[in-house]
């Protein structure tokens, strides 16, 4: 009914030592995420955004340049640049997870 013991046995090693990879590798890729920060850059480098690996604003950089600028394009560069941080962040995300092998197990 169950076959070979030495065979089942070797199975659930394997099945084991599977499961074992897998909760590795989701590990590395949480400390991985854990430690993750996207910057970019628009309006020629005019503004800068860094987010963090939960997509929220840690960082963010004026050039000089913005001081010319009406008050309604400096927020729209801002949100430009904030959300263009977001973007890449979930670009990276998504590469680091195809990268772990992670994606493929589930």
């Amino acid at each position: 009914m169950f076959g070979d013991p030495e065979q089942a046995s070797q199975r659930i090693d394997d099945w084991q030592a599977a499961v074992e990879a897998s909760a590795a590798r989701a590990r590395e890729l949480a400390q991985r995420q854990g430690e993750l920060a996207v910057t970019v850059a628009v309006a020629e480098g005019s503004v800068t955004a860094t987010v963090d690996h939960t997509g929220r604003l840690t960082t963010l950089k004026l050039d000089d340049r913005v001081r010319a600028w009406s008050l309604e394009k400096l927020s729209r560069t801002v949100i430009e640049a904030n959300d263009a941080a977001r973007w890449a962040l979930r670009a990276e995300l998504s590469r680091l997870i195809d990268g772990s092998g992670l994606r493929d197990a589930t």
